[in-house]
């Protein structure tokens, strides 16, 4: 018994072939079935949620690496439709033969996991996205000053022997200056009767000291004057180790970006450092999860109706009408090659038939033809040749 097609406005019409579309259901069977017409409407309906919130997340993916709407857009369509079209594979297989076995269904059930789990991710950074925003810029500056401290390390032998130098260049400046400072308060000394002679004023030995002190300092002063060029030198060299440093800095700076890896990284950073984050974290995960596996759940809790005996019945038929028309096709090729070999039994009779009358011109011709022969058909060529014959007999 078949109810009647359903009645309704040309917009529920196209509704529910969609919906039916989408559940894998064939609109032909499925309007003659009144209980499995609402039953694959919500097969459909879960298999179109799923499909959105697919694009969704994929979209929401790509705008992770690109922020051109021009192509996160079209990339979030094309893998949505993706999605749409793997689930609607895995439903179709959920038939009456192999939707309860056990192999098949394990097979389906990791593939649809294995899609909610990566779907899953983009929509929970997206759900954290201000937490995960902060922890990147946390991650962001521990990277750089890891990148800071390898360039130390990297730099630091020129850098140490070029501190060295100015230190010993510093420290020869120091010495003689302490020495030209040593012999200036002897002097001084000299001249006001405090020092060793016990006399005031300008004695012999204040002015042996002044020629000393004279002698110093002019020794100091081109001291200086050799060790400045090479006190700027290293000072220069040291300057531009530390610009070096901060262009690499600000080249590694310009990597760091809030791609997808650095946020789901940022994530697990989160989740290390919170429990109760982590806890809610893996349940929303579980929950998204279950979007994707809607379908494949809605299609096996719901039970099989008419419908499936329908799908049965009709394949049943097909398969015994493409048998059938197997053998029939095979019939007929058998009558074929058995009618041709007849047909050319005959054709041969009738050439050997007209050889045995042919002048010997003729029949040395058509040998020499046969040497020759290449890609004619041998009927063809048989039909040639007893023409031949017949017309030099005659």
């Amino acid at each position: 018994m078949h109810a009647s097609a359903p009645v309704g406005s040309a917009f529920s019409r196209r509704t529910d072939a969609f919906l039916w579309w989408l559940a894998t259901a064939e609109a032909g069977l499925i309007r003659s079935c009144v209980v499995d017409r609402n039953r694959y409407r919500i097969v459909g309906a879960t298999v179109f949620c799923t499909w959105w919130f697919a694009t969704l997340a994929w979209i929401y993916f790509f705008s992770t690496v690109t922020a051109s709407p021009w192509l996160y857009l079209p990339m979030g369509l094309f893998m949505g439709v993706v999605v749409l079209s793997i689930d609607r594979a895995l439903i179709k297989g959920l038939g009456r033969g192999n939707g309860h076995r056990a192999g098949p269904w394990l097979v389906r059930t990791l593939l649809a996991c294995t899609i909610g789990l990566f779907m899953a991710q983009p929509a929970v950074l997206f759900l954290f996205d201000r937490e995960i925003r902060m922890q990147v810029s946390l991650d962001n500056e521990q990277r750089r000053r890891a990148k800071r401290l390898q360039l130390d390390s990297l730099y630091a032998g020129q850098q140490a022997e070029l501190l060295r130098q100015q230190g010993k260049l510093e420290q020869d400046l120091t010495a003689s200056y302490q020495e030209l400072l040593s012999l200036q308060r002897q002097y001084l000394a000299e001249t006001d009767g405090s020092g060793g002679s016990g006399k005031a004023g300008i004695s012999v030995i204040a002015q042996a000291k002044k020629l000393e002190l004279e002698r110093l300092q002019a020794q100091y002063d081109q001291l200086s004057r050799h060790h400045q060029p090479l006190a700027d030198s290293l000072q220069r060299r040291l300057q531009q180790l530390e610009e070096t440093k901060r262009v690499e800095e600000a080249r590694f700076a310009g990597l760091l970006q809030d791609g997808f890896l650095a946020r789901v990284e940022a994530m697990q950073h989160l989740l290390d450092a919170s429990p109760a984050l982590a806890f809610r974290y893996y349940l929303i995960v579980a929950i998204l999860m279950l979007i994707e596996l809607m379908p494949l759940v809605a299609k096996s809790l719901l039970p099989a109706g008419p419908y499936e005996e329908q799908v049965r019945r009709v394949e049943e038929t097909e398969l015994l009408l493409a048998a059938k028309a197997a053998a029939h096709r095979r019939q007929l090729e058998e009558l074929l090659l058995e009618q041709g070999a007849q047909a050319d039994h005959q054709a041969m009779a009738e050439f050997f038939e007209a050889m045995a009358t042919a002048r010997p011109p003729v029949a040395e011709a058509l040998q020499r033809e046969w040497a020759n022969i290449d890609s004619q058909s041998f009927r063809t060529l048989l039909e040639r040749w007893r023409h031949r014959i017949l017309s030099a007999g005659s």
